[in-house]
């Protein structure tokens, strides 16, 4: 699995810290402008299926007037770097890769930015594959739920949504254990929401549960939006997932023989690159050195997975 990146998505929001720059600007940049201006076609096509042409015009006159916008201050530049982040969520796609996209996007619904997310790249990559006839499953493992994408497929029994985050976090009130879809995509949701200080074990445990799912499910490919949210050294979540952890989730993923990409979603501390980097490791099955051990979880943060795990099999069957 290769990294794709382009310096225009460090552009958007250069501050030091929150949703900031920082967060990418170690990445090398393997994807040229001109590539990226070669997909623009494709883009502006593309995001009209998941978003409404109504939604794209806001989104560029909110960049042009600078406004604030879900909680991130905006200028043209940041049209660019949305723009950006769905071409390389779109090249990931076709080239089984890991898409460095800034801003995020699995909060962004079909007619509202929200939660940092303008334009829901994950989403707009999947559209792209579902419409050459592929089956998709989602893993989320940002550690906040992805409520955008579940709402943007919840009507589409082709698509399986599949979350690990942390509860009663932003968005506060979605990703509930209960929440399994409904209607025709009824059973294409799985939301496994952890107690804060979870760590690896549980995030393992918890992708292994939605490893037998996904193979139920039976998708032609895998998407995955990977926040590093998760990481212990987060600033905004608690929970306590270590390199290790990510190299192991990769691992994990790896081994279902799918073709799998993978979209950047959040994680705000300094880190974010090694966490990639063991993640995407720890798919292609190279050496990494970790700088954290495997870190393992309190009993009562076992016993309430336990407990989550044990009410989804009982709703999904």
């Amino acid at each position: 699995m290769i990294i794709l990146h382009n310096k225009q998505t460090e552009k958007h929001n250069p501050s030091p810290d929150g949703e900031g720059s920082y967060r990418v600007k170690d990445f090398i940049e393997t994807v040229s402008d001109e590539q990226i201006k070669d997909m623009m076609p494709l883009v502006e096509t593309e995001i009209n299926f998941t978003h409404s042409p109504r939604h794209k015009q806001k989104m560029k006159g909110a960049c042009k007037s600078k406004c604030q916008v879900a909680e991130a201050s905006l200028t043209k530049v940041s049209y660019d770097a949305m723009l950006t982040s769905v071409a390389l969520a779109i090249m990931a796609a076709d080239q089984n890769a890991f898409a460095i996209t800034r801003p995020p996007g699995h909060h962004a619904i079909k007619e509202r930015a929200q939660g940092l997310c303008f334009f829901n790249n994950i989403a707009i990559a999947t559209s792209y594959l579902l419409r050459k006839g592929k089956r998709v499953c989602i893993v989320d493992i940002d550690g906040h739920h992805g409520n955008g994408t579940q709402s943007i497929f919840k009507k589409n029994e082709n698509v399986l949504y599949c979350s690990i985050h942390q509860e009663y976090v932003y968005p506060y009130s979605s990703g509930l254990v209960d929440d399994i879809g409904s209607g025709r995509s009824f059973k294409k949701v799985i939301n496994i929401p952890l107690k804060a200080g979870s760590g690896d074990d549980i995030f393992i445990n918890s992708l292994e549960f939605l490893s037998q799912h996904i193979k139920k499910f039976a998708p032609d490919y895998i998407a995955i939006s990977a926040g590093f949210d998760g990481y212990a050294k987060d600033t905004i979540l608690e929970l306590g997932y270590s390199k290790n952890g990510y190299y192991q989730a990769g691992k994990l993923l790896s081994s279902l023989s799918l073709p799998t990409f993978a979209v950047l979603e959040g994680g705000y501390h300094k880190e974010v690159r090694e966490c990639v980097q063991s993640f995407v490791a720890g798919f292609s099955g190279d050496e990494f050195s970790f700088s954290d051990k495997f870190s393992t979880s309190s009993i009562e943060c076992k016993n309430k997975n336990s407990f989550i795990l044990k009410t989804l099999s009982g709703l999904l069957g």
